[in-house]
């Protein structure tokens, strides 16, 4: 038991830094991440796991954090309604994903520019983070995602369609356009799921007639779709509900 709140504490405080890299008041965005059922545990354990920089993986979980944390401060909001405290909180939230949300698609353009310079296919590292962006949300890893994606065909044809997707966007069409998208398509798969991406690419294309893969395919081709139409403005988070979900 007392390990038990040792990891509670330990997590707590490490919500505060996400607080704090967002400019919001600590106390209210965890109750509002409670509000909505978030472990703060997931968000924790997802930063020691990381290999990326410190300052980048703490903007990339506080940036995750962004929508269930409005969520549940709107639900605040019902309770106290009188409580100016929330309404700041929630302006701040918005402000801040302003913010990043136009550097990320700066991002992503000059990604996008510099990959075709090299021999780096434009458009991998944006598929890749609108899945890793939703990976902490529902306690998943990359290693767990693709063990999940052996048994799960909604989330499987999630991945397929944000790489098909950022293959739309980010590549002009080729003559040999099936052949390029399908390459482009195994090139996200094994960058984002490692060791047995090309086995996952390989079931996904043998997954297509499925409707649960199909709906899947068109959630995470409209995520994509969406957050770069809104220049970041519209947060994908169906892969996620999903997985919380179900």
């Amino acid at each position: 038991m007392l390990k038990f709140w040792a990891r509670l504490f330990k997590s707590s405080k490490f919500m505060n830094r996400l607080a704090d890299e967002i400019g919001v008041d600590r106390q209210i965005y965890k109750s509002a991440l409670t509000e909505v059922g978030t472990n703060f545990a997931n968000y924790e354990a997802w930063f020691r796991r990381s290999s990326e920089p410190e300052a980048e993986i703490l903007r990339e979980l506080a940036t995750a954090s962004c929508e269930p944390a409005a969520a549940g401060a709107k639900r605040l909001k019902v309770k106290f309604p009188k409580e100016q405290s929330i309404d700041r909180f929630l302006e701040q939230i918005s402000r801040y994903n302003e913010g990043l949300s136009s550097a990320q698609m700066e991002e992503s353009m000059k990604t996008r520019d510099a990959s075709k310079a090299t021999s780096e296919l434009p458009g991998t590292d944006t598929a890749m983070q609108i899945i890793f962006m939703q990976l902490p949300l529902c306690g998943l890893d990359p290693m767990s995602l693709c063990a999940r994606l052996k048994h799960d065909s909604f989330a499987l044809g999630y991945v397929f369609g944000v790489a098909d997707m950022a293959n739309y966007q980010f590549n002009q069409p080729l003559p040999d356009g099936q052949v390029h998208t399908l390459d482009f398509i195994r090139h996200v798969f094994v960058e984002t799921l490692g060791g047995e991406g090309e086995e996952r690419f390989d079931q996904a294309l043998q997954s297509q007639a499925e409707p649960e893969f199909a709906s899947g395919r068109q959630g995470g081709a409209n995520d994509l779709g969406n957050w770069l139409k809104s220049r970041g403005q519209v947060h994908a988070v169906g892969l996620s509900r999903h997985v919380c979900s179900n």
